[in-house]
C-alpha cells in the first residue's frame, strides 16, 4: 500500500514516475499485467490525475519488438504504422516535468522519403523507401523558458518572451542542452534524425508538401507573412500528429551529417545518416526563408558550430 505523505502534486507524480522506474528496469522495460495493476493502485492511492498517470505508465510500459506485426492504414498507400504491445496511443502526449516541454508519440511505420511534389532540388531525390521505430518528438521547438528551465540561465539571443523559441543556437548548443535533459534520463533524449523528421513532419508519413497543409500559410511563419519576426510556438495549425511549427518559424538542427548524394545509398530501417561529414542536416525552414524552404522535403545545412539567427531545435525521446 502506498504511504501518501503531504507533499505537492508534481512531487507526487515524480514519487511516482520513480516507482514505475524501477519497476519497468526490473522487467527489462516490460511491464507485467500484474505489475501495472499495483502502479496503478498506488497512483490511485497517491490521488494522482489519471492522464498524468496514463502518460508515465506509457512511457515505462513497452518495448520494441521485431518488424513482422504491421497495420496497414490504407490498401497498398503509405504510411503503414507498426502494432507493438502496450505502444502508446496515436495522440498520446508525454510531459518532461522539469521544463514542462511536452512530447508527442509517432508511431512507428514506413513510408516514401523525399520529393513526390515535383520542383524542389536534386538532394531531396530519389524517393526511397524508409522504416522507422517509434519514438515520441517535442510537441513544438525547445522554447526559451524550457532553455532557461533546463540551463540555469536564459539564451544568450533573441530574448522576445517565454514561448518563443529558443534562436541562434548551434548543433553543439543543442548538444550542451541535450547532455543536461540526459543526466536523470540514462540518454534517452537526442535531435531527431533526418528521416524522423520528415516522417514525422508529413504527419506520420502522408503526402504533404508543409507540414499538416497544402496551405503554407494555415502552418508556417515564412518570409512573406512573418512579419521579418519570429513568433511564439504554436500559433499557426498543427499537422496531423498535433506537432507545432514543422514549417516555418526556426530552422530545426537534425541529428545527421549532410551528404549531397546520401539518399542514393540511404540504408532502409532507421537511417542515422551519413557517419561523417563537415556539416549537420537542418529541416524546416524559418521565418526568413521562402515558401519553397519550408516545404516537409527541403533539406539543408551548415556547420556543427554555427549560431543563424533563425536556428533552433526539437528533440526526441526514445520508446526504450
Amino acid at each position: 500500500m502506498a504511504v501518501v505523505l503531504n507533499v505537492s502534486p508534481s512531487e507526487k507524480l515524480l514519487q511516482f514516475r520513480a516507482m514505475v522506474r524501477v519497476v519497468s528496469k526490473s522487467h527489462a522495460g516490460m511491464m507485467p499485467n500484474q505489475a501495472r495493476q499495483v502502479l496503478l493502485q498506488e497512483a490511485e492511492a497517491l490521488e494522482l490525475d489519471s492522464m498524468d498517470v496514463r502518460r508515465v505508465l506509457g512511457m515505462y510500459s513497452f518495448a520494441q519488438e521485431s518488424w513482422d506485426r504491421w497495420v496497414t492504414v490504407t490498401e497498398d498507400k503509405f504510411p503503414r504504422w507498426k502494432v507493438l504491445p502496450n505502444q502508446p496511443e496515436l495522440g498520446t502526449y508525454w510531459r518532461d516535468l522539469r521544463t514542462e516541454m511536452e512530447f508527442v508519440w509517432v508511431p512507428g511505420g514506413e513510408f516514401e522519403m523525399g520529393n513526390l511534389f515535383g520542383g524542389g532540388f536534386g538532394n531531396e531525390k530519389p524517393v526511397h523507401e524508409v522504416a522507422l521505430n517509434g519514438f515520441w518528438l517535442g510537441k513544438y521547438p525547445v522554447t526559451q523558458e524550457e532553455w532557461t528551465r533546463m540551463m540555469g540561465s536564459p539564451p544568450l539571443y533573441f530574448k522576445e518572451g517565454a514561448r518563443y523559441p529558443v534562436e541562434k543556437v548551434s548543433w553543439d548548443d543543442a548538444q550542451l542542452f541535450i547532455e543536461k535533459m540526459n543526466a536523470e534520463e540514462d540518454g534517452r533524449f537526442r535531435l531527431p534524425t533526418e528521416a524522423e523528421w520528415e516522417y514525422a513532419a508529413r504527419s506520420g508519413g502522408r503526402r504533404e508538401e508543409y507540414a499538416g497543409s497544402k496551405d503554407v500559410d494555415a502552418v508556417a511563419w515564412h518570409n512573406k507573412n512573418s512579419g521579418d519576426a519570429v513568433h511564439p510556438v504554436g500559433t499557426k495549425a498543427p499537422n496531423g500528429l498535433g506537432l507545432y511549427d514543422m514549417s516555418g518559424n526556426v530552422l530545426e538542427w537534425c541529428q545527421d551529417w549532410f551528404e549531397e548524394e546520401y539518399y542514393k545509398k540511404v540504408p532502409s530501417a532507421n537511417p542515422k545518416g551519413p557517419v561523417k561529414g563537415s556539416y549537420r542536416v537542418l529541416r524546416g525552414g524559418s521565418w526568413d526563408s521562402a515558401p519553397n524552404y519550408v516545404r516537409t522535403v527541403a533539406r539543408n545545412y551548415w556547420e556543427p558550430d554555427n549560431r543563424d539567427f533563425y536556428t533552433g531545435f526539437r528533440l526526441v525521446r526514445n520508446a526504450s
